[in-house]
């Protein structure tokens, strides 16, 4: 798979708990450093920053612009697109868990979509952040990735987590249960890491219906991340599709 970027440099983060990156995308009017920003202007152009670093939006399979109001959405042909920033990585070594949330909504882009349609969230190690999507990390580098994975069922859709520590890579989708698919709602994509004992906590909630699903699991030896990236795969836009809203993005050491 191909896919659309969003990188920013390396960062120094402090290891004390607290909200690290906090990223509503908000712009406009009144919007310190984002008052000339428009609806529709690209995040590769828009030189905006996040914990003291710029964000990027490399075109491939479409592009990431600003929404109406705040928020990411996505335009373009489909295929894949990708959002992702370098974080340092003595965030999972050291200290307390390490939390990241996604808040979207995921509108009805993967109906029909070929490939592996569906949203993640993930931590990885990738050598080459600009050309891993997380469901082509395989064992190419530590991963840890929550995906919802979207059926032509919207009935039957459910969360899998992949893993991957020092090349072993697992497929995990313990509960066995669904979480049906609502193109309009708010989907709480929630992922957690615990360096101290190398558990994980991986959770989708719709936050409107309050259905949710989570999977735990520990990994065998201590994995190595330093990116955190939001992926779209497989998507199949048409005139008629709604499109996703990036609400926010965030990562806290806890």
């Amino acid at each position: 798979m191909k896919i659309l970027i969003l990188s920013l440099s390396a960062c120094s983060m402090a290891l004390h708990a607290g909200a690290l990156i906090q990223e509503n995308f908000e712009y406009g009017s009144g919007v310190p450093e984002r008052a000339q920003i428009e609806e529709g202007a690209t995040l590769k152009d828009s030189g905006i920053t996040a914990a003291g670093n710029a964000w990027q939006a490399p075109s491939l399979g479409g592009a990431v612009v600003f929404a109406a109001g705040k928020g990411l959405t996505i335009t373009g042909r489909g295929g894949n697109v990708s959002v992702f920033i370098e974080v340092d990585p003595e965030l999972f070594s050291k200290g307390s868990p390490v939390r990241a949330e996604l808040n979207v909504v995921p509108g009805d882009l993967w109906q029909g979509g070929p490939g592996v349609p569906g949203l993640w969230i993930g931590f990885s190690n990738a050598n080459s952040a600009g050309s891993e999507l997380l469901a082509n990390i395989n064992e190419s580098a530590d991963h840890l990735a929550l995906r919802y994975a979207i059926t032509p069922d919207p009935v039957n859709c459910f969360p899998v987590v992949e893993t991957g520590v020092s090349g072993e890579v697992r497929v995990i989708n313990e509960t066995k249960k669904k979480i049906p698919f609502h193109p309009g709602s708010t989907y709480r994509m929630s992922l957690v890491f615990n360096p101290s004992d190398r558990t994980y906590e991986a959770t989708i909630s719709d936050t409107e219906s309050g259905e949710a699903q989570t999977i735990t699991g520990t990994f065998a030896l201590p994995p190595v991340f330093n990116v955190l990236r939001v992926d779209f795969t497989s998507i199949a836009p048409t005139s008629a599709s709604t499109k996703p809203l990036i609400k926010s993005i965030s990562l806290t050491k806890e």
